[in-house]
């Protein structure tokens, strides 16, 4: 959450830039491998600078109009699952079926983007709260010993996954589901 990271970083961190920024990198990952303090040195200070991550927060309805919203405008997320852009563009697939549904007289067009807001607003909601429970402190994988060990197994377990074909695949389905690949509420036309 933005009051853990707060809370380990140092005052100030929003507003520094540069080499200012690569110090702190090394600073607050001193135990960390060597390796990785190189990778922080290579860093090109021009591209250096905190970024503020914000989240949405579910709000109740609103009547639909010819006007809507798509993407970060609606359902900002932390990068905390990796979906964000996934979601928009699903948004976007949808709301684009919905307009040639207009364009095609098949819907009006409030009835048309009332139909993409409300099923926006389920997956949408769902991919925000997913995203910000796993930037949580709360999540074991944050954890100095647990969080190894998990890693250590997520690890293991994508190697075997990796080297079994029928596991592969069934992996690789699931992970397209959960970004929302193959949704049959969106596909279908009227």
């Amino acid at each position: 959450s933005v009051a853990d990271a707060a809370a380990k970083a140092p005052a100030g961190i929003l507003e520094a830039r540069g080499h200012e920024v690569i110090r702190i990198a090394k600073t607050m990952t001193s135990d960390w491998s060597p390796a990785y303090h190189r990778l922080i040195e290579l860093s090109d200070p021009g591209s250096c600078f905190s970024v503020n991550v914000a989240t949405s927060v579910p709000i109740d309805d609103w009547p639909p109009s010819n006007v809507t919203l798509v993407g970060d405008a609606i359902h900002t997320m932390t990068p905390g699952r990796g979906v964000g852009a996934n979601t928009a563009l699903r948004a976007a697939q949808l709301l684009s079926r919905r307009l040639i549904d207009v364009r095609d007289s098949r819907l009006p067009l409030v009835e048309a983007v009332a139909d993409y807001e409300t099923k926006m607003r389920s997956y949408a909601w769902t991919a925000v709260e997913a995203s910000l429970e796993n930037q949580g402190a709360d999540n074991p994988l944050y954890k100095p010993v647990v969080g190894s060990l998990m890693l250590a197994g997520m690890r293991t377990a994508f190697r075997i996954v990796n080297r079994v074909p029928p596991l592969k695949r069934r992996m690789a389905a699931s992970m397209l589901r959960s970004r929302g690949a193959g949704r049959e509420d969106d596909d279908v036309h009227r």
